[in-house]
């Protein structure tokens, strides 16, 4: 798995996509619209809950490939010294 500008991507949208703070007097709320109201606060938290969950997998998508990507840093390492050592075993050969 590796890192790539969609995850970013998906990321920022999340964020944007996140509820905004509105702000409502209680003189504006009639007892009609309570419900209504309500719904949409109901609806606010589970948006929120929803794109707290995709962050959070992203994260781990994230900390996956980092892992992995570590992983073949330490590959690339031991075949690089393994590769030194046999070039100066090959250099004191021939002297």
């Amino acid at each position: 798995m590796s890192l790539t500008t969609d995850w970013v991507s998906d990321t920022v949208q999340l964020g944007a996509n996140s509820p905004s703070e509105q702000e409502v007097s209680f003189g504006e709320i009639r007892p009609e619209t309570t419900p209504f109201l309500i719904g949409l606060l109901l609806d606010s938290i589970q948006r929120e809950r929803a794109s707290m969950t995709a962050f959070e997998e992203n994260m781990n998508a994230l900390r996956l490939s980092l892992i992995e990507r570590k992983r073949a840093i330490d590959q690339q390492e031991d075949m690089l010294r393994d590769l030194s050592r046999a070039v100066m075993r090959e250099r004191d050969k021939h002297r």
